[in-house]
């Protein structure tokens, strides 16, 4: 309720922006720049440099505690117990940053079964205003990543976190390379020449600077009244013609009709349409339920 209640605070008065939002996809960008803890949440950004593109972790900042971290995040192929060398070219700012690195078996969230990548930055050179890239070449073993059944195989990702103190602070990461012992590189676009290409992140345990975990709300914020009010009219038709389908004995509309119901109730609690594939599903289902067939009145049989 709390977190709601700052969510509204944090729009803007203008008439403008109440009626039609502040813009989808907004909301991360105003919850980093006004949220009342003066909260300084993880960011990653790609920056370009005499032609060079490159990403910049910056650390969280919290008063009560050092944060969750934001992960930058590549599904990977490694065979167990395999030594393996991470090359990568680091620019550090800021109070004690660390970079933390490793492999662990991840679907989505939560990770297990994770192996550190021992990576330690060498210290910033005094009296120097400018940063400096520093190359580092780290060998590690595999140990039991990448074992299991082609099935029953949990996925292997690679994990980069910016991590420090209580206050913010700035990695730039660069030249990202994991060579097997025959050479084969295993990493993807790992110079970011192509920015976020097969990259993803993730924030695993904190959301609250990423949602504003109400679906309702997150329109409102977003989409302004105009966008809540239309989705409201929207799912009002649809489920009104899914509900006389189903009384009709159409098994099809009441199964989406349950799955709408399903959808809604988790987004009491939840920012749903803030991710672009499961908004593409809602509003694929809304458009089969105002695309069920109507049906035709029954025609009594006459006999011949």
């Amino acid at each position: 309720l709390r977190h709601w209640r700052q969510a509204l605070a944090m729009q803007p008065s203008d008439w403008g922006d109440r009626l039609f939002g502040m813009g989808s996809g907004s909301f991360p960008a105003t919850y980093y720049w006004h949220n009342p803890q003066r909260e300084v949440p993880a960011s990653i950004a790609y920056a370009d440099e005499g032609g060079n593109r490159y990403v910049r972790l910056a650390s969280p900042g919290y008063s009560a505690g050092y944060g969750e971290l934001l992960r930058l995040l590549q599904r990977l192929t490694v065979q167990p117990a395999t030594r393996y060398t991470l090359a990568l070219d680091v620019r550090r700012t800021g109070p004690m940053p660390v970079l933390l690195v490793r492999l662990c078996q991840r679907q989505l969230l939560y990770a297990q079964g994770c192996v550190n990548v021992p990576l330690r930055l060498h210290p910033a050179q005094l009296g120097n205003p400018v940063a400096a890239w520093q190359h580092y070449e780290v060998p590690f073993d595999s140990a039991w990543l990448g074992t299991g059944a082609w099935l029953l195989r949990p996925p292997v990702q690679l994990e980069l976190a910016a991590s420090g103190t209580a206050t913010s602070s700035v990695l730039e990461v660069d030249n990202l390379s994991l060579r097997a012992p025959g050479g084969e590189e295993l990493i993807a676009n790992g110079g970011f020449t192509q920015a976020n290409n097969y990259w993803f992140f993730s924030s695993d345990h904190h959301h609250l600077p990423w949602h504003i975990k109400s679906m309702a709300l997150h329109l409102l914020v977003e989409t302004g009244w105009c966008g809540a009010l239309s989705m409201l009219a929207l799912l009002a038709v649809a489920g009104t013609r899914l509900l006389r389908q189903a009384a009709r004995g159409d098994s099809g509309a009441l199964a989406c009709a349950a799955a709408l119901l399903g959808f809604l109730v988790v987004g009491l609690f939840d920012s749903l349409l803030d991710v672009p594939r499961i908004a593409l599903l809602c509003y694929l289902m809304l458009l089969c339920a105002l695309l069920q067939p109507v049906p035709s009145p029954s025609i009594e049989s006459t006999p011949p």
